[in-house]
C-alpha cells in the first residue's frame, strides 16, 4: 500500500505538471481538478497449460528481482 500512494502521489504530480506546461504553452491558466480518474495497469495472466513452454502445473517460479508498480492518473483542470 505504501508504494501504491507513492506511485499514486507521483503520477498526480506528474500529471499536474504536463498540464501546467500545456497550459503555457496555449497561453491560458492552469484552474482547479475537476475530475480525477486512477487506473492501474496489470500484465495479462496467460493460464493455457496447453503448450510446452508453460510451467507445470503446481510450480511457482519465483525469481528476486525487482517489482514495478505502475499508477495511471487522468486529471482534468479548469481553464482560466
Amino acid at each position: 500500500t505504501p508504494y501504491y500512494e507513492e506511485a499514486r502521489a507521483q503520477a498526480f504530480e506528474d500529471a499536474e505538471n504536463k498540464a501546467k506546461q500545456l497550459a503555457e504553452l496555449a497561453g491560458v491558466g492552469l484552474g482547479k481538478a475537476t475530475f480525477v480518474s486512477e487506473g492501474g495497469v496489470y500484465p495479462p495472466v496467460r493460464m493455457d497449460y496447453s503448450n510446452e513452454y508453460a510451467a507445470p502445473r503446481g510450480a511457482t517460479p519465483i525469481s528476486p528481482g525487482e517489482l514495478r508498480i505502475s499508477v495511471h492518473v487522468q486529471v482534468i483542470y479548469e481553464i482560466k
